[in-house]
């Protein structure tokens, strides 16, 4: 009898031991927040994105999510400026203190891997602090190319600290987030699948390594001359829309979502091209990968986006978006008049440049044809 009390008295003491490790949980206390809430953004392994409202009491909250490996929760204002990322799996009890007007200083404890980016992000502070101030000049500044120039040297010097940290401690469990977070991109592809080699299986999350693998793969796959691959997108009203229709004229083609900061400022730069041609010697689309359509539209219209804007129903699962191998948002690529990418990559005053220097080519081509 006295067995069965004592199994019945550790029951609950086991339950209550296992559902605490099926979920992380993040507290915060963040001054300068007060009462706004926020949004939190939770990747999830072969899921969908899922985007909850954090209600925010006095500059303190708390969330929770599931994931069984380490993946990506993104916190953003109620603006949608972008706060802070952290990487969690179930069982993590995560705490972050700190000022919401220095987001690059907010302290954060609960996990062994982030413990070590938080380490990283104090020995490089002062960099990282410029790269925020010179990344608000640059966008406060009309995107001003002299301080793209500056943010982009900035950016190199951490991709340079974060190589020379995966190097020196593959296994670490922070190695494939530093590599996320400060050292792939374009460029680096490359060195990025190299450092992976050497990483033992353990120190690469499957949730992690399928996005970088997949944005290394999506590099290679975006070739200069390749036909923009065929898709049926949807408009507004929810038309059918055919990406044959890029063609005849040059067309610049934006991929974002409306929840991407980066990709809202972006569109500023959008608009300007828009602006100059008019869908005359240059047309212009944006393709949006949201998944929920109806905030879309209405960002749509809270925005003004006068061009035109289409949705592609299956977002990033789509096989065109796989095909052609767009490795983030947002991302923009000039298709000329036969269908064929013309340039990738683009953004800010480099395709408002690009897109001048294309159409003065095209008119000096077509001046001499007239000569003849």
């Amino acid at each position: 009898m006295r067995n069965i009390i004592a199994v019945l008295l550790l029951f609950p003491l086991l339950f209550a031991a296992c559902s605490s490790d099926d979920k992380y949980v993040v507290k915060g206390k963040l001054s300068n927040l007060e009462s706004q809430n926020l949004y939190a953004v939770h990747e999830r392994y072969k899921k969908e994105l899922k985007i909850d409202t954090v209600q925010v009491k006095e500059g303190e909250f708390e969330l929770s999510g599931e994931s069984e490996m380490l993946t990506a929760l993104q916190l953003f204002t109620e603006d949608y400026t972008p706060l802070i990322r952290l990487y969690v799996k179930n069982g993590d009890r995560i705490t972050l203190d700190g000022d919401v007007q220095k987001p690059v200083d907010i302290h954060v404890e609960g996990n062994e891997a982030y413990q070590i980016i938080m380490d990283f992000n104090q020995q490089n502070n002062a960099l990282l602090q410029k790269i925020a101030e010179k990344q608000n000049e640059y966008y406060s500044r009309q995107r001003d190319s002299a301080y793209w120039d500056d943010l982009r040297k900035l950016r190199d010097e951490v991709a340079k600290k974060a190589e020379a940290q995966i190097s020196a401690s593959p296994a670490s469990p922070a190695s494939i987030i530093l590599m996320y977070e400060y050292l792939l991109n374009e460029n680096t592809a490359q060195l990025c699948d190299s450092l992976l080699r050497i990483m033992p299986p353990e120190a690469k999350p499957a949730s992690l390594l399928a996005k970088i693998d997949l944005f290394i793969e999506q590099v290679r796959k975006m070739q200069i001359n390749k036909t923009l691959p065929y898709s049926l997108l949807k408009n507004e009203k929810g038309e059918s829309v055919s990406t044959n229709m890029f063609r005849d004229i040059p067309t610049v083609v934006v991929w974002w979502t409306s929840y991407d900061p980066k990709s809202r400022e972006e569109m500023k730069t959008v608009r300007e091209i828009y602006s100059k041609y008019k869908d005359e010697k240059v047309r212009v689309v944006s393709i949006s990968l949201d998944i929920d359509k109806e905030r879309w539209k209405r960002q749509i219209k809270a925005d003004s986006l006068e061009w035109t804007q289409l949705i592609q129903p299956d977002g990033w699962n789509a096989s065109s978006v796989r095909d052609l191998g767009i490795p983030k948002v947002p991302y923009a690529v000039i298709v000329n008049k036969m269908g064929r990418l013309e340039k990738i990559g683009l953004e800010g005053d480099g395709l408002k440049k690009y897109v001048d220097q294309m159409v003065a080519r095209i008119d000096s081509l077509e001046s001499v044809k007239e000569k003849k």
